[in-house]
C-alpha cells in the first residue's frame, strides 16, 4: 500500500513541479499588486477556479490511466482490499495537491510574515485549509465521474458549483468544503469496485448519489426555465431591447419601480395620499436623493482573506498618508506610512515593524470601514486624521444593527438600521464632539430584509421620504409596496401614503420552483440558501410560505400526478424490485421532476431477449 502511494506520487512529479511553479507565480503576482493580505472575493473566486480546474484535471488523468480493462484488472488484483486501493490512490493525489498548492502558499505566507511585508494574521494560515479541501473537492469530483459508469455521475459537479456559490455569498466556506470532500470520498469508494460496469448499489449508496442529483436537476431546470422565459420576452416582446424594462411593466408593479429613478418613485409614492397634486408639483422642482443598504453582513473573527470584501477592511488617512489595516490577531487597526500619499487606489509602501503603531481602540467585534467611518454591529466610529484616533459617534440599541453608514443627503445626514431611519443635522454632527443626537427617528414600517431602497426630496417646508419594499416579494414571502413619510421642518414625521404594488411577472413564472419540485424549493429557501450565505446583521423578522391561489394548486397537482404516472412507466422498464418502485413513487410524489429524471437515468434498463428462429 505504501509502495503504491509512493509510486503514484512520483508518477505525477512533472505535474507537481509545473503546478507548484505556476501557483507560486500567481501568489507572487498577488504580492506585487497588493492583493495578498486583503485578497477579496474576486481574487478568491479566480484562485478557486484556477486551482480547482487543475485539481479536476489531476483526478481525471489519474483515474483515466487505470480505466482501460487491462490496467484496471492489474490494479484491482493486487493483494489489497478495494477500499484500501482507493484510499491509496486518494492519498497519493492528496499529497500531490498539498505539494503543489498548499505548501507554496504556506511557505510564501510565512516568508511574508517574517519579512514584515504585510500584516499577516492567523486567518492567512487558516486559508490553507480551505485551499486543501477546495482542491480535494474538485479532485474527487473528477475521480468519481471518471470511474463511475452510471449516467447520473455528472450530477456531482453541483458540489464544486455550490462551493463557489458559498464563497461568493460569504458563507462558511471551510465547513462546506469539508462536507463536500467527505461526501465525494464516500461516493468514490462506492464506485471503486472490481467490475466498474456493475451498477448495483445499496440503499445508502443510492441515497448518497440521489441527493446531489436532485439538487443538480432542480437548479438546472430552474436556470433553463428562467433563461427560456427571459429570452422569449426579449425576442418576442422586445423587453430590454426595443422597450426598456421599466416601461415594459405597468407603473403599478414592483418591477417597474425597481427600474424607475428617484423623482418618479416620489411622485408615484405621494399619488395615493392627500394633497397629491400639491406635492407632485413641488417634486418636479426639487432635488431628489436615493439611499441603499450598504451592509448585508458583518465579517467574523479570523475570516479568511478570500471572503473579505477588501473595500471594507482598510481605512486610508489622506491627510497624513497613513493606510490603516485591521489586524484580526490584535483586533485593532495597524498603520503604515504611504510614501506616495496619492490616495487609496495606489499601492502603499511596504509594512515596516519599526513604524507600526496601534490605534486607540481594540474592538470586541469585527468592524467594517465605510469612507472615514468604522462600523461594528451596534457602534459607529469616525476617524479624526489630526488626532489619528477613532471617536465613537453613535450607538444603536442591542436589538438593532447598522445597514449603512452616516450619509449626507441634502440638508440632513441619515443612518439606516434594521429597525429605523435616523435623521441628523449635518452642522451639529460636524461641529460637535461626542455622541450624535438624532433629530428624528422614523421606524421602518416593514421588515428590513424586504427593503429595496429609500428615496428623498427636499421641499420648501418639508422633506419627503419614500420607502420601497419588495426585494423578497417575488416568491410571495413578502408584500411589495411604497410607504411615504413627510418630515417637517420641526423634525416631526408624519405618514403620508401607502401604495400597494403588483408583481410584473406572472404568478406562474414566479412560483416556478414549486412546479419543478415543491420539496427542494422549500428546502432551498428555508435551509440550503441561508446555510451557504453569510449571516444577516439581525435574524430575519418574518418568513411565510407563498400564498397559493387555486390555479397554482391545480397546476401543481396536475404536474405531480403526471410525474408519478411517468415514474410508474419508467420503472416498469427498469431492473428494480417492487420495494424500490414503491419508495421511488413516493419520492417522486414529493420531489416531482428531479425524482422522475433520477429514475429515468439512474436505474439500468431491462435486458431485452430476442428470439432467433432457425429455418428448418
Amino acid at each position: 500500500m505504501f509502495e503504491l502511494i509512493k509510486h503514484e506520487y512520483l508518477r505525477f512529479h512533472k505535474w507537481l513541479l509545473i503546478t507548484a511553479g505556476l501557483n507560486t507565480l500567481l501568489i507572487f503576482s498577488g504580492i506585487y499588486f497588493d492583493d495578498y493580505e486583503k485578497s477579496g472575493t474576486a481574487v478568491g473566486m479566480a484562485f478557486t477556479l484556477m486551482l480547482g480546474i487543475n485539481a479536476f484535471l489531476l483526478g481525471m488523468f489519474q483515474m483515466r490511466s487505470y480505466r482501460p480493462i487491462n490496467m484496471w484488472t492489474f490494479l484491482i488484483n493486487r493483494p489489497v482490499k478495494p477500499h484500501l486501493l482507493c484510499l491509496s490512490l486518494f492519498i497519493a493525489g492528496a499529497l500531490v495537491l498539498v505539494s503543489c498548492m498548499v505548501l507554496p502558499y504556506l511557505v510564501l505566507t510565512a516568508a511574508v510574515d517574517y519579512l514584515g511585508i504585510y500584516i499577516i494574521d492567523w486567518r492567512h494560515y487558516i486559508q490553507a485549509v480551505y485551499i486543501l479541501f477546495m482542491a480535494l473537492c474538485f479532485y474527487l469530483t473528477a475521480c468519481f465521474i471518471t470511474l463511475s459508469s452510471n449516467r447520473t455521475a455528472y450530477a456531482v459537479l453541483i458540489f464544486p458549483l455550490l462551493l463557489m456559490t458559498t464563497l461568493f455569498l460569504g458563507g462558511p466556506i471551510i465547513s462546506v468544503a469539508l462536507l463536500f470532500t467527505v461526501w465525494l470520498f464516500l461516493l468514490l469508494i462506492n464506485a471503486f469496485k472490481a467490475n466498474l460496469e456493475n451498477q448495483s448499489y445499496s440503499f445508502l449508496q443510492t441515497l448518497n448519489i440521489a441527493i446531489p442529483f436532485h439538487l443538480a436537476a432542480f437548479f438546472s431546470i430552474s436556470v433553463v426555465v428562467v433563461f427560456s422565459f427571459q429570452l422569449y420576452l426579449m425576442l418576442v416582446d422586445g423587453a430590454g431591447i426595443k422597450v426598456a424594462w421599466n416601461y415594459y411593466f405597468k407603473s403599478d408593479t414592483y418591477d417597474y419601480m425597481n427600474y424607475a429613478d428617484a423623482e418618479e418613485h416620489l411622485v408615484l409614492g405621494v399619488s395615493e395620499g392627500q394633497d397629491s397634486d400639491y406635492y407632485q408639483r413641488q417634486l418636479g422642482m426639487s432635488e431628489t436623493f436615493d439611499m441603499d443598504r450598504e451592509l448585508t453582513y458583518f465579517p467574523w473573527h479570523q475570516q479568511i482573506p478570500y471572503l473579505q470584501n477588501y473595500q471594507h477592511i482598510n481605512l486610508y488617512d489622506r491627510v497624513n498618508g497613513i493606510n490603516w489595516i485591521f489586524s484580526h490577531d490584535t483586533m485593532s487597526f495597524l498603520g503604515r506610512k504611504d510614501s506616495t500619499a496619492r490616495g487609496q487606489d495606489t499601492a502603499p509602501s511596504r509594512f515596516n515593524n519599526n513604524d507600526a503603531f496601534i490605534g486607540n481602540i481594540a474592538f470586541d467585534a469585527m468592524p467594517v470601514v465605510l469612507r472615514n467611518q468604522v462600523i461594528t454591529q451596534h457602534k459607529l466610529y469616525q476617524y479624526d486624521p489630526y488626532l489619528q484616533q477613532l471617536k465613537l459617534r453613535f450607538n444603536l440599541p442591542d436589538t438593532e444593527s447598522f445597514l449603512s453608514g452616516m450619509h449626507k443627503k441634502g440638508r440632513h445626514e441619515l443612518i439606516l438600521s434594521t429597525a429605523a431611519l435616523y435623521v441628523f443635522d449635518p452642522i451639529r454632527t460636524t461641529t460637535e464632539s461626542g455622541l450624535a443626537v438624532p433629530l428624528s427617528i422614523i421606524p421602518l414600517p416593514k421588515p428590513y430584509e424586504n427593503l429595496s431602497g429609500i428615496y428623498l426630496a427636499e421641499l420648501m417646508d418639508s422633506t419627503i421620504i419614500n420607502f420601497l419594499y419588495g426585494k423578497m416579494s417575488h416568491n410571495g414571502q413578502y408584500d411589495a409596496e411604497q410607504i411615504t413619510y413627510r418630515l417637517d421642518n420641526d423634525d416631526n414625521h408624519h405618514h403620508m401614503a401607502d401604495r400597494v404594488l403588483l408583481q410584473g411577472f406572472s404568478v406562474y413564472y414566479r412560483h416556478r420552483g414549486f412546479y419543478i419540485s415543491p420539496f427542494w424549493h422549500m428546502l432551498n429557501e428555508r435551509w440550503i440558501n441561508p446555510a451557504l450565505s453569510a449571516k444577516p446583521p439581525m435574524p430575519h423578522q418574518n418568513w411565510r410560505l407563498a400564498e397559493w391561489n387555486n390555479s397554482i394548486f391545480i397546476l401543481l397537482l396536475v404536474l405531480t400526478v403526471f410525474s408519478c404516472l411517468l415514474t410508474v412507466v419508467v420503472l416498469n422498464k427498469r431492473r428494480v424490485d417492487r420495494a424500490t418502485k414503491i419508495v421511488q413513487f413516493f419520492v417522486v410524489l414529493l420531489t416531482n421532476l428531479p425524482g422522475l429524471l433520477f429514475c429515468w437515468l439512474y436505474y439500468p434498463k431491462k435486458l431485452s431477449l430476442k428470439h432467433n428462429t432457425i429455418n428448418e
